[in-house]
């Protein structure tokens, strides 16, 4: 092998190996941003129990990584139709989030809705963390669902 050919190798094994490092490189980039990605969004549609049979709801998580690394967090649980009780508690994983509930109106309905924006202390969940409601008068289940990703509504 001459020089001249030894040159034209080791530049091209240059060249490949410049490659290989920059698609390498941009892998790893792509794997720490999905690994901080910002979007979390969790949806739980809420089943009744056998406490209140005609009891519908359903709950809504949203988390959100800001540029500047804040994070923001929302969580909306909306209730219809609870006749065995004046107002619930909401719990996650078995956690109260939130203060209690009344409710009311023509639906005999309630909603909690909680935003880090508005000084809300909003924990962070996952896919399979259960949402549970309950009578805050006894502790009874009235409702239930285990949040998944996507929208329920």
């Amino acid at each position: 092998m001459t020089t001249r050919s030894r040159t034209m190798t080791t530049r091209r094994l240059l060249v490949l190996a410049i490659l290989a490092a920059v698609t390498l490189f941009s892998f790893a980039v792509q794997g720490v941003d999905a690994q901080y990605r910002s979007d979390v969004r969790l949806s739980a549609r809420l089943v009744p129990t056998s406490a209140d049979p005609r009891a519908s709801g359903d709950a809504q998580f949203q988390s959100q990584t800001n540029r500047d690394g804040t994070v923001q967090r929302q969580f909306d649980v909306q209730v219809q139709d609870v006749s065995s009780a004046d107002s619930v508690r909401v719990l996650v994983n078995g956690v109260q989030v939130g203060p209690v509930v009344k409710i009311g109106g023509y639906r005999r309905g309630g909603e909690l809705k909680l935003d880090t924006n508005n000084g809300d202390t909003v924990p962070a969940m996952k896919a399979g963390d259960v949402v549970q409601v309950v009578n805050a008068a006894n502790g009874t289940l009235i409702l239930q669902g285990t949040l998944q990703e996507g929208r329920s509504r």
